[in-house]
């Protein structure tokens, strides 16, 4: 009688076992690399064509001569010989970009102050937060129209304050065009900046917080002392996007005066020379005036960066 081995039986009895092979691309596996490729594709196509694309094409237009359509450098000597030659708009322009550049340098310790208020919910500021976020809540180009009127010689309370002896001129638009657009835009603009300032707060250790009141640190002693340093990398990142933005600040001048009354700005500049003057054939110059105030900004960016971080220095907690 034969007999046969238990382990040869079940050997060629069971199935064998396949071994699947899945297929990787770039170290990932197939599903994964396609959901991969289906987030950055289109991201990448954007930044293409909407922005690495349009640079290209402002870089060829900024060597490029409009009426000859030749190679040229003279464009980048425009802003130059415009400035040598005192053009009054472009000084004017320049000299109100500066006035709002330097009205958001103001607004960052005043925004800070506000978000610190509510933060803390001091006194009064359910009050102040009702009329800061009144902007906010009314579309914007309505609430400019609003704003125009609430200064207009028919407004009830340009009225009232006459009445009671409140020497105003005329039109306070034409008079005090510049002001009255910066008191507009502090009021639009102060709600986006507590935003930043209130999420920063917010990261504060509350345990910190309260040992400092045991030891009786006043308000005023949390705010200079732990609140600022520990949230001086953001003071830092929103001061350097003001410094990026220098000679790009500017307010709501298309929607308020469309740049009259001397109101202005090197961006509204810019705009006009390429949309309203068109057949001067400025757009090629404008464009090469861009990239030399880039040029200029990126040191001036640079050197305040540095300064800010001599004064304090990045804390983790």
């Amino acid at each position: 009688m034969v007999t046969e081995n238990t382990s040869d039986i079940k050997q060629y009895t069971q199935p064998k076992k396949v071994k699947v092979i899945k297929r990787r691309i770039l170290g990932l596996p197939v599903n994964q690399f396609l959901m991969v490729c289906f987030c950055v594709v289109p991201a990448f196509l954007h930044l293409a064509i909407f922005w690495l694309g349009s640079q290209v094409t402002a870089l060829i237009q900024g060597f490029t001569d409009q009426e000859t359509g030749l190679f040229t450098l003279k464009n980048y000597t425009f802003l130059y010989e415009q400035l040598k030659n005192s053009d009054p708009i472009l000084i004017t322009a320049f000299s109100n970009t500066l006035k709002y550049f330097v009205k958001g340098l103001i607004m960052i310790p005043v925004g800070l102050f506000v978000a610190y208020m509510f933060y803390k919910k001091m006194f009064g500021h359910m009050f102040v937060r009702l009329i800061l976020f009144i902007p906010p809540i009314i579309m914007g180009l309505m609430f400019a129209y609003s704003y125009k009127f609430l200064i207009s010689d028919v407004s009830p309370v340009i009225k009232w304050l006459k009445e009671i002896g409140v020497n105003l001129p005329q039109d306070l638009i034409a008079h005090n065009g510049t002001t009255m657009i910066i008191i507009f835009d502090v009021w639009m603009g102060i709600c986006g900046g507590m935003i930043i300032w209130f999420g920063a707060m917010s990261r504060i250790p509350e345990e910190l917080v309260e040992y400092a009141i045991f030891d009786g640190v006043t308000p005023v002693q949390e705010f200079v002392y732990i609140t600022i340093p520990l949230i001086w990398p953001t003071v830092v990142t929103v001061s350097m996007l003001a410094f990026m933005g220098i000679f790009g600040a500017t307010g709501s001048v298309l929607v308020l005066t469309q740049g009259q009354y001397k109101t202005t700005t090197f961006s509204y500049w810019c705009y006009e020379a390429i949309y309203k003057l068109e057949s001067f054939g400025f757009q090629n110059k404008v464009v090469a005036t861009g990239h030399v105030i880039a040029l200029v900004t990126l040191p001036i960016t640079l050197g305040a960066r540095w300064i800010m971080n001599k004064f304090g220095s990045e804390v983790e907690f």
